[in-house]
């Protein structure tokens, strides 16, 4: 069972447009999305206490031990699916199941939180079609954290929609932790190339929301822990 009062991060990601596919192209890109999600759950097996699986063919779902660590984990989920597209709805709340190895059958105000940040993400997407692609949204129980993430994954999206290919290719590579020096390599281009994408594509910035990201979640969780010991 989970522990009383302990919050998790449900996670729940649906395929950007999968039923307009072919059956071959769709089911090409459901073994991709299942090799990806095996990926993650071994990569990342430390932050994770529900495994992540497909779920109706279109959707994954798993939960983490703490938010801080979850634009990593769906950030590489994006990079290895690419150019499939995936949208995130994030919970962040108790649990009111058992804790299995995969998150199946999981439910709880995490789950209920997580769908509800799903459909608002998409339905924004419908209604601001590309002048606001938003990829992630979260819900918990605290307002200013749902406001302050959701404009930084919004800043986040925003950033990253003016990236051309040939940028994505390097940053991706650079997210990954590569150096310069073998990015270079493994694309075939001069190192020269590589400073002027991170400076035309203002990396350095989205670089700075994403670490904005995880130090706001890191100190919602000391925020979250204090109040509860001050309520007992």
């Amino acid at each position: 069972m989970p522990k009383k009062n302990e919050n998790y991060v449900a996670l729940i990601g649906d395929l950007v447009a999968s039923r307009a596919l072919t059956p071959k192209e769709r089911a090409e890109v459901q073994k991709r999305f299942k090799a990806v999600l095996e990926k993650i759950n071994k990569d990342f097996k430390s932050e994770i206490t529900s495994l992540f699986l497909i779920t109706a063919g279109d959707e994954t779902q798993g939960i983490l031990k703490r938010p801080d660590c979850c634009y990593e984990i769906l950030r590489q989920i994006q990079i290895d699916l690419a150019p499939t597209e995936i949208v995130f709805g994030l919970g962040f709340g108790t649990l009111t199941t058992d804790i299995g190895e995969y998150a199946i059958g999981a439910d709880g105000p995490a789950f209920h939180l997580a769908r509800q940040a799903l459909n608002e993400a998409k339905e924004e997407r419908k209604v601001y079609g590309k002048s606001i692609l938003r990829e992630v949204r979260l819900l918990s129980d605290m307002s200013l954290l749902n406001t302050v993430v959701d404009a930084l994954f919004l800043a986040v999206s925003v950033l990253k929609s003016h990236w051309t290919d040939k940028q994505t290719k390097v940053l991706n590579l650079l997210e990954q932790r590569k150096s310069p020096s073998e990015i270079a390599q493994l694309l075939k281009i001069p190192g020269s190339n590589i400073s002027r994408t991170i400076e035309n594509s203002q990396y350095r910035e989205y670089e700075f929301l994403v670490n904005s990201l995880e130090s706001v979640f890191k100190n919602s969780i000391k925020f979250n822990i204090n109040n509860k010991l001050s309520e007992k």
